[in-house]
């Protein structure tokens, strides 16, 4: 099931979900920090250098507001199996970010 715009999320980082399956890491590591990046490269994602612009930190189970659906990392095979991958800009801490959708879950 899709997130659509105007819907409600939790952001989720247990242990283990900040990395797929394959080892691509979808959050970034900031010192004692997990962070969530203003922009995520869909072009070159996985790569060295995709998480750009500003940084706000996250913690397992904030509150997230859906923005809009951004897609698939150019990369990443289309198939929906491969849904992890998929891309939303998002409204948490009081900032717009990027997550995957990996890291984001339903709101009871």
């Amino acid at each position: 099931m899709e997130f659509k715009s105007g819907d409600l999320a939790i952001f989720r980082i247990e242990p283990g979900i900040h990395f797929t399956e394959d080892g691509f890491t979808t959050i970034l590591v900031h010192g004692k920090s997990l962070c969530i990046p203003e922009n995520i490269n869909l072009n070159t994602y996985p790569s060295c250098s995709d998480f750009t612009g500003k940084m706000t930190e996250v913690k397992d189970g904030d509150i997230v507001l859906i923005l809009r659906f951004l897609g698939r990392p150019m990369q990443i095979v289309k198939d929906p199996d491969w849904f992890q991958y998929d891309v939303y800009s998002i409204l948490i801490n009081g900032n717009i970010g990027q997550a995957f959708k990996q890291n984001l879950g339903w709101t009871d």
